[in-house]
């Protein structure tokens, strides 16, 4: 860049570009954080397993106790066998609600495959025009939407006759941001700190009771304007 108006349409060019970076990063994050896992089938629940070994367990013992085998078929017949069935059916109602959640995110995931495609596509476009225009000059640690509209309006306002001014600027800008950022935090914290101060809870609980004197000498005045117009 060796005018000021070709650093200026160079940093115009690296502003537009950046946005449009920033912009794709952003839709890209949308898109992606959109897609929905594949949820896996239902197995035998854990209680349902649990029911069937008691029953089973009381079904032999009863067998152990009576020495009936009869007894143990109608125990594996009346008790463990509804058992099964019953959480059997309810695998296999949820499985299929899973199934159909499924077959929805996977045409949801398909739709938003499609999205993803065409913002990468654009993206290459931009990387080519990043690559054309300005990754030969611009510093690529600086390729960001703030950094890259600060250089130009430090050009653009006779703040920085070249970059490397305006690269200056910007970082004492932002060592600045981050004193007043520390201060905010220091002052926010000091805040609490006297909060929680003895000294700042006796003062605030003196106010408290001062409010409520006021208040009580308010409703006795109150009470004896009443007596008087009840006197009447």
């Amino acid at each position: 860049m060796n005018s000021r108006e070709e650093l200026l349409n160079g940093l115009n060019n690296a502003v537009n570009i950046i946005r449009r970076l920033a912009n794709i990063q952003e839709r890209l994050n949308h898109v992606r954080l959109q897609y929905r896992n594949i949820k896996p089938l239902r197995k035998f629940s854990i209680i349902g397993k649990i029911a069937i070994v008691f029953w089973t367990i009381l079904s032999i013992y009863v067998y152990t106790v009576s020495k009936d085998i009869v007894m143990l078929i109608l125990g594996l017949i009346i008790w463990v066998l509804p058992t099964f069935l019953i959480f059997s059916s309810r695998k296999k109602t949820k499985n299929q609600r899973i199934v159909e959640e499924n077959k929805e995110s996977v045409e949801r995931n398909k739709q938003l495959a499609i999205q993803e495609q065409r913002i990468l596509n654009e993206l290459q476009e931009v990387q080519t025009l990043y690559r054309n225009y300005i990754s030969s000059w611009y510093p690529i640690d600086y390729c960001s939407v703030d950094a890259s509209e600060f250089f130009y309006n430090a050009v653009n306002n006779y703040r920085a006759d070249n970059l490397k001014e305006a690269i200056n600027l910007y970082e004492m800008t932002l060592h600045q941001r981050r004193i007043e950022a520390n201060q905010r935090q220091a002052i926010r914290e000091q805040q609490l700190s006297n909060l929680l101060s003895a000294q700042h809870i006796a003062v605030q609980q003196q106010q408290v009771d001062a409010i409520n004197k006021q208040t009580a000498s308010i409703n006795n005045v109150n009470d004896s304007i009443n007596r008087f117009y009840r006197g009447y």
